[in-house]
């Protein structure tokens, strides 16, 4: 595909807790700036261990939080957390308290070039690329990603990865 990147994939054991936590630092001012409270149930994420391209990874987790924070309402939410899925599973789950997507528009939402109305609306417009690029992230780590929305109340990006037994 347009974004085969798995010869490059320099994976090592490390801990989930470590990536999502640097990667709401990265986020924390822009969350501030529109008074979005970024709540991380830690507690859950650590002792975690998957195997991994921090770099990587951490660029995934920092595009579904800066759209999670670009697309949500003044004084809204972000919430995280991790549960273990099936044993050998970990489920990330990152939710807001934004504007939603329709039905419609989900359909598309990890196509190249593809944005939804919201993204057209902002100020700080993409090219389209961001989820697409997400998406092929995490199935280079033999994972897979999802996303549950209801207009106006808010998305669910949910984030499965294998950890390490």
């Amino acid at each position: 595909t347009f974004f085969e990147i798995k010869s490059e994939l320099k994976q090592q054991k490390m801990d989930i807790s470590a990536i999502l936590e640097e990667s709401i630092s990265t986020m924390k001012s822009q969350a501030n700036d529109k008074k979005i409270s970024i709540i991380y149930s830690q507690e859950s994420c650590t002792k975690k261990f998957i195997n991994g391209n921090y770099t990587f990874l951490l660029r995934a987790f920092n595009n579904v939080l800066m759209n999670a924070i670009k697309f949500n309402k003044h004084n809204g939410k972000i919430l995280i957390s991790c549960t273990v899925h099936q044993k050998n599973t970990i489920l990330i789950n990152i939710e807001d308290t934004g504007t939603g997507i329709s039905e419609k528009e989900l359909k598309n939402i990890f196509k190249i070039f593809q944005m939804g109305e919201g993204a057209r609306r902002t100020k700080e417009r993409g090219v389209g690329l961001g989820l697409a690029i997400v998406k092929q992230i995490i199935k280079d780590h033999k994972g897979s990603i999802q996303i549950a929305s209801d207009v106006g109340v808010g998305t669910t990006v949910s984030i499965k990865l294998p950890l390490i037994t």
